[in-house]
């Protein structure tokens, strides 16, 4: 299963629970819970529909209502659907809804959008899957835990003591990243993605960015799209290159 696709089947998940033994609605949920981007945006969509859920609760309903819509339909003609303000901002919101669900699987697998989420997660990230100074055990968990194993470090981190790795999932992409330094002082995140995921990948020469208070740099190398991310500047970003 893809993000888009547990996206898709998430927007009709419940907040109130009804669908949490639906065995497609579980397997949906279950992915997003491995996926950090998407477990944020789920908690979203259920706190999203729980406030609207309480708002219409919130209305009082006449008691007369229903007696008054019957009436209603027999003597008045019902006017084109154009005419009506609220169909008409309804046929415009589903149009804004497929344009913006067209830009956003257009959008989805670029390099922008993956350097941008993986900037996100790294500035709020809490914990490692394995804390460790060695590189060879980092290797290793890695490869126990089918992450990429064969990529190539730059010059500049060969030397540095490691903090410890992560695996991570973007839109379905396996992201394996590994965390150099000194925990809290001085740390850069090393981004490791398969190539053939990422549209519009960075050329072979590190580009450098800047995010949030972040700096990136990014290249490609084979089969692989690395990204290093760390808050010193530019010129502290490159000497691990």
């Amino acid at each position: 299963m893809t993000n888009e696709e547990a996206k898709f089947i998430l927007q009709s998940y419940r907040q109130n629970g009804a669908d949490a033994d639906d065995p497609v609605f579980t397997e949906a949920m279950e992915h997003a819970r491995r996926d950090p981007i998407l477990s944020q945006w789920i908690a979203e969509e259920l706190q999203l529909d729980a406030a609207i859920s309480r708002k219409v609760k919130s209305v009082p309903v006449p008691s007369d209502l229903k007696a008054t819509i019957l009436a209603g339909g027999k003597i008045v003609r019902p006017a084109a659907w154009y005419r009506r303000p609220w169909l008409a901002a309804a046929a415009c919101f589903l149009l804004l809804a497929s344009v913006l669900s067209f830009w956003m699987l257009n959008r989805a697998e670029t390099f922008p959008a993956y350097r941008n989420d993986m900037v996100q997660f790294v500035s709020g990230m809490d914990r490692l899957d394995l804390q460790s100074s060695d590189l060879g055990e980092i290797k290793g968990w890695l490869s126990q835990n089918n992450a990429h194993v064969d990529f190539t470090l730059p010059e500049g981190l060969k030397e540095m003591p490691g903090i410890g790795c992560r695996v991570l999932s973007w839109n379905g992409q396996k992201v394996t990243l590994i965390c150099f330094g000194k925990m809290g002082v001085e740390e850069v995140h090393l981004l490791i993605v398969d190539r053939s995921g990422i549209g519009q990948p960075p050329p072979g020469t590190p580009q450098f960015a800047r995010h949030d208070g972040w700096n990136t740099a990014s290249w490609s190398r084979g089969d692989k799209v690395y990204m290093l991310a760390g808050r010193g500047e530019e010129s502290t970003l490159s000497k691990y290159l």
